[in-house]
């Protein structure tokens, strides 16, 4: 209760948060999946380095500014 007490006011801070729930591993009728949302800074260089790297794991990107 704590930890998703805890993960719901991180989330509050990101995104605005309407519902959470507490699934268990064990059950075969949800499909759990991984997500992160990061923000790469830098040359374009090391961008398409990152974004490369990514490849692998399909990738959406959100905003890719010609100027960042």
């Amino acid at each position: 209760m704590y930890l998703q007490l805890g993960v719901l006011l991180q989330l509050r801070k990101l995104v605005p948060v309407h519902k959470v729930a507490n699934f268990k591993r064990e059950d075969k009728q949800v499909i759990f999946k991984e997500m992160a949302l990061l923000k790469i800074v830098g040359a374009k260089s090391k961008i398409d380095k990152c974004l490369k790297a990514c490849k692998n794991y399909n990738p959406v990107i959100i905003d890719n500014p010609a100027d960042s």
